[in-house]
């Protein structure tokens, strides 16, 4: 009996792990009389059923198909014996009837598992197993583990209400699943690593438990790591020996169709694949996905193919099997997917072009799935970063804008969750639409936020491009010692995680960055990389700014002729994308050259037509402005600040109210229209309900009188603004859009924004945040709009202000202290006490550091204020208190 009950034991599973959600289903179908999992090697069927018998402490009797040939006589004796039932071999019959017999009052919970059912050869047993089914008491249920659909009446069963079936997709792990997996074998995963892998391994149980055995300390997941560290190949072999055995034309179609993200048979067939024998080969294995009724091969396993065939034939002919599989889609009007493989095959040019026939297609929300990491798996051979800095050249920007809100919404619709990669390439494309629109601080902002998250992801080549696009966004804003660092950063990073798609673009913003410096010297050997990386690089498009680099060096070193030959062969290639930035710098270098030449009339020429380019960018077109205006007045245009400029418009919100259009004050004479201007803009970029408008505004007489004085109000005030206007519907700063007012920041500086900007950015170290600190102290004159002391909705924002300041200037003050400096971190505390006198814990932490550096006098004057605010004029007992403190320290 000892051997029979170790011969029919429930095995003991390597991978044994609850799987909660997974076990309570199973609670449900062992109820009915039979249960048939059917599902490829390696998605655990055997250790999810021994692990859920375990657990529940299920009496069951195992037989496994896969290491022993049964013949019915065995069969029936060992499941006799388990049964304690005895009996003479001449008697299989009546030990038969006596198993039957027996089953059918069997009143404890009993299993009956036979694995890797589909490999039986005994035409006896299934009858048999069959009626085992028919007999069994309620407490019985059979268990089929199987490969492939096994030789069995299941559709009868199933019309019985007597069968419960299962396959992978009910074995996939869930990322929770995965989650918990990897908590179980002590692997601490980040919460970008774990969505990373449960979307590259597709849930698919065999390799999760690779995984965790392969994975060595703390390390940072990323594909690197994955492919690279974790031996798949040993992984896939195993559970399909196919990849061993099979002849070299098998492993070529195989290999083949690993281009192809759905494994659309009339796609395979059009590249010259033999589908029929791909079929043969997918035949019930354990790399393939059916979801949703297309085939598609587990991630991992196709990026295991992809590199195999990449290895095969070479990345030049890999292009040129996707350029097939592009134009294939195309014909077949998938813009989509032929777009991916377009970009995949290095021809921008022609992905361009079904750009602008998506664009005219799409609607925004469609045209996020572009924007969300959806593309980068349709063809692994995408860069991120080439993908992010080729696509927001493409698309206008006054249909990039209108991507703004659908982007938002999307992200406000994931902000909750850990940090899914899809999250982070959506922060990141925000803000290069935003970088686009000419809201370059909030660009910057994202670009941070995109930064950490990446590193936290382990996405090296996000990093590089993050990297590379805020020292882009410090060009613009003028800080360039800052842009610097933050551009040999994203070279450090593109060099040692080859990164080669951002390492061009981070090469090229550190050259412009030296450029605005005059540091000709060091630009030089730049320039040099430049030019051989402008040979390598596979984006033609890209190359134009390289090249219009190398034509601004020569331009300053006084090579003209030199410069005019880069500068316009960046122009010749960027014509044949017909890409409105492109076309804009290459013209507006090209501009500026020909006036270095004393040619102002076809300088001007030049400018017109970046003009041209540059008219739906607004912050480029003001730089361009610029220009055209220093060169028309007779100025010198070719000068560092005709590279960058200053909004026209400047509104001063902070302290007293100030408009400012080209260094002249603008006058707003009527009181309603004034009232109207600090409402709009102290709230910039919102847009306001005309209906709470006018309640707040207008609150008395009727809805037409409150409407007339709301349009006059708005007449005038446009007419303040902007008096050359045709019409006010044309103004640039108060948008009007439906039954929706805001004031339009884009155009103009406001004070109350670059306080915002300052406070909210985040950066590397804390000496960055408190610089960018002491220039928003630098903003805060006074409290917001200190002349409408009694504006009620001018209250919410002028307190939030305030503290925000205050909350600063305490940091400031900290940071100080930290450092020793010690007048100007008092300098900041007085000023807080000074704004707040009832801020009681500012007053605490200051006597508390005043005394710590042997500020005894100070301290005291500081507990006498405290004393007379606190105890004298408000009746708040403070005296004993800082009796105990000083005393403590004395």
């Amino acid at each position: 009996m000892g051997k029979t009950t170790s011969q029919l034991a429930i095995p003991k599973m390597e991978m044994s792990f609850e799987q909660t959600d997974k076990f309570h289903m199973l609670d449900h179908a062992f109820h009915r009389p039979v249960m048939s999992i059917t599902a490829p090697g390696g998605f655990g069927k055997s250790a999810l059923i021994a692990n859920y018998l375990l657990s529940r402490a299920r009496q069951a009797f195992w037989f496994n198909f896969a290491e022993k040939k049964w013949s019915l006589e065995e069969f029936v004796f060992l499941l006799a014996e388990g049964l304690g039932i005895s009996g003479d071999e001449d008697e299989i019959l009546h030990i038969q009837l006596s198993i039957l017999e027996s089953i059918a009052y069997w009143e404890s919970p009993l299993s009956i598992v036979l694995d890797d059912f589909h490999m039986n050869e005994s035409p006896e047993i299934p009858a048999f197993i069959h009626q085992l089914i028919q007999h069994a008491s309620p407490s019985i249920n059979i268990v089929l583990l199987n490969r492939t659909k096994p030789e069995f009446p299941l559709t009868k069963l199933k019309i019985q209400n007597k069968l419960v079936e299962w396959n992978e997709q009910e074995l996939t792990f869930t990322k929770e699943d995965t989650g918990s997996f990897f908590q179980q074998e002590n692997k601490s995963l980040t919460a970008a690593e774990l969505d990373f892998l449960h979307k590259k391994l597709g849930g698919w149980p065999a390799a999760l438990s690779l995984v965790a055995a392969s994975l060595k300390g703390s390390v940072p997941v990323s594909s690197e790591i994955l492919l690279e560290q974790i031996p798949f190949k040993e992984l896939f072999e195993e559970y399909d020996p196919l990849l061993k055995e099979a002849d070299d034309t098998e492993l070529s179609v195989l290999y083949q169709s690993s281009l192809i993200h759905e494994l659309d048979p009339n796609v395979i067939e059009e590249l010259g694949i033999d589908y029929s024998l791909l079929e043969e080969i997918w035949l019930n294995r354990t790399f393939i996905r059916h979801m949703d009724g297309a085939k598609s091969y587990i991630p991992i396993f196709r990026d295991y193919l992809y590199q195999k065939l990449t290895s095969l034939i070479g990345k030049k002919q890999m292009r040129s099997k996707h350029e097939a599989a592009a134009k294939i889609y195309e014909r077949g009007y998938q813009y989509y997917f032929s777009f991916a493989h377009f970009l995949a095959a290095g021809h921008f040019e022609e992905a361009a072009r079904l750009m602008q026939k998506m664009m005219n297609m799409y609607t925004p929300e469609q045209f996020l799935l572009l924007l969300d990491g959806s593309l980068e798996e349709i063809c692994p051979a995408i860069s991120t970063a080439a993908f992010s800095l080729f696509l927001f050249r493409c698309v206008p920007i006054a249909l990039l804008q209108s991507y703004i809100e659908p982007i938002k919404k999307s992200l406000a619709s994931i902000e909750s969750e850990a940090i899914p990669f899809h999250k982070i390439l959506l922060r990141h494309r925000l803000g290069l639409v935003l970088f686009y629109s000419g809201e370059i601080d909030d660009a910057k902002e994202l670009f941070m936020k995109s930064l950490k998250e990446s590193r936290a992801a382990g996405s090296h080549d996000l990093i590089s491009v993050n990297l590379s696009l805020i020292a882009q966004c410090c060009r613009f804003t003028g800080e360039i010692e800052e842009g610097i660092q933050f551009a040999r950063m994203a070279l450090t990073n593109a060099e040692q995680f080859n990164t080669v798609d951002s390492r061009m673009h981070s090469s090229w913003i550190l050259t412009e960055l030296l450029l605005e410096k005059k540091e000709l010297a060091l630009a030089e050997p730049l320039l040099k990389d430049l030019a051989r990386l402008t040979e390598e690089y596979s984006d033609e498009g890209a190359k134009v700014y390289p090249l219009i680099a190398m034509g601004k060096y020569y331009r300053l070193t006084g090579e003209l002729n030199k410069a005019l030959e880069c500068t316009e062969s960046g122009i010749r290639r960027a014509k044949k994308f017909m890409l409105d930035t492109d076309l804009g710098w290459g013209y507006l270098e090209l501009g500026m050259i020909h006036l270095e030449l004393g040619e102002k009339e076809r300088g001007i020429e030049q400018l017109k037509k970046s003009e041209k380019h540059f008219s739906h960018y607004r912050y480029f077109n003001q730089l361009l402005q610029a220009i055209i205006s220093q060169t028309n007045s007779g100025s010198n245009a070719v000068s560092a600040i005709a590279e960058r400029m200053a909004p026209g418009l400047s509104v001063s919100l902070l302290g007293n109210f100030q408009l400012m259009h080209n260094g002249n004050e603008i006058s707003i004479k009527r009181k309603s229209s004034m009232r109207l201007m600090v409402y709009l803009a102290s709230q910039y970029g919102q847009k306001i309900p005309k209906e709470r408008l006018l309640e707040d505004l207008f609150p008395d007489g009727s809805y037409h009188s409150q409407n007339n004085r709301f349009y006059v109000s708005l007449s005038a005030l446009r007419k303040s603004l902007e008096p050359d206007a045709a019409s006010g519907r044309q103004s640039k700063y108060i948008i009007q859009t439906g039954e929706s007012i805001y004031f339009d920041d884009q155009d103009c500086s406001i004070d109350l924004k670059r306080f915002h900007s300052l406070i909210r950015a985040s950066f590397p170290s804390q000496e960055e945040k408190i610089a960018n600190f002491l220039e928003a102290e630098t903003l805060y004159s006074g409290d917001l709009l200190t002349e409408f002391p009694y504006e009620s909705f001018l209250e919410p924002i002028r307190d939030q202000t305030k503290k925000s300041f205050l909350d600063i200037l305490e940091e400031i003050g900290l940071y100080y202290w930290s450092i020793e400096e010690y007048t100007k971190a008092q300098t900041r505390f007085d000023r807080i006490l000074q704004m707040d006198e009832y801020n009681e814990p500012i007053y605490w932490k200051y006597m508390r550091n005043l005394l710590d550096k042997g500020f005894i006098k100070h301290a005291k004057d500081i507990a006498a204020s405290m004393e007379l605010k606190f105890e004298i004029e408000m009746g708040v007992p403070v005296k004993q208190k800082l009796q105990t403190l000083f005393d403590f320290y004395r």
